[in-house]
Formats: structure tokens, sequence, C-alpha cells
């Protein structure tokens, strides 16, 4: 959850900032001119991204946050590293990492929908930053 806050306030913020530049500038316009879908040449491809990377990102945080356990168990409660995984082991199972990853996969796609969506009607400038935060919090 706690990436999917950063990612929407840092690259849902960056999609629509970008996006909505582009269409100021007319940017869009003229891919529309040549013949080219400005969703399948710069919507889709961060869609992708993002919905690739999150769940890569969710792994990574998973990860840190049991080596970052493992390294407070073993300097300041005098737990070994061997008990410590081997608590971790029967703690964590694999629907609950799985949980995570496909939690993350959606956030991934709503976060870059509601930036790519934001920033096409070409709002610009402070307002365009708030948009991922109003997406989060909103019913």
């Amino acid at each position: 959850m706690m990436a999917a806050i950063i990612m929407a306030g840092r690259t849902g913020a960056a999609f629509s900032a970008q996006l909505g530049t582009m269409q100021v500038n007319e940017e869009i316009d003229a891919f529309r001119t040549l013949g080219i879908s400005p969703m399948d040449f710069l919507v889709l491809p961060r869609i992708l991204a993002l919905t690739l990377m999150m769940p890569l990102l969710c792994i990574y945080a998973d990860v840190l946050g049991i080596a970052g356990g493992m390294l407070v168990s073993v300097s300041q409660f005098d737990i070994s590293v061997v008990q410590y995984l081997e608590q971790t082991r029967s703690a964590v199972h694999f629907t609950d990492i799985a949980v995570g990853v496909a939690k993350s996969l959606v956030f991934g796609v709503l976060v870059a929908v509601a930036g790519c969506m934001k920033g096409l009607p070409g709002v610009v400038g402070i307002r365009q930053q708030l948009v991922p935060v109003q997406y989060l919090f909103s019913g």
C-alpha cells in the first residue's frame, strides 16, 4: 500500500503533468495529424510499464522489509539469523505474498490510468500535481 501511495504521488503526477503539457503544446494533436494514436503511443506504454513494475517493487519492498526485520532482530533482540528465518517462514505464507503482488498489479493499473486520464484534458500547474492525491482519497 505504501508503494502505491508513493507511486501515485510521484509517477501518477509525472504522467499527468507530462501528458497535460503535451496537450497544451498541441503535441498530441500533431500525433493525430500524423495518423499516430496518442493512446497507443503515449498512454499504453505508461500503463504497461507501471503495471509491470509495481509487482516488482512490491517484491523488492517485501524482501527489504524482511531483511530490515532480520537486522533489528539480530542486533537488538539477540535472535539468531536461522531462528528469525524459520519464524518468518512459518508466519508468512505464499498466499500472503501472492495477494500483495496481485494488489500491487491492480494499484499499478489504477495509478497509471488515473495519471494518464487526468493528463490528457490539458490541465497544467499546481492542480496537475494534486490529481493523484485526489484519486487516492476520493471514494
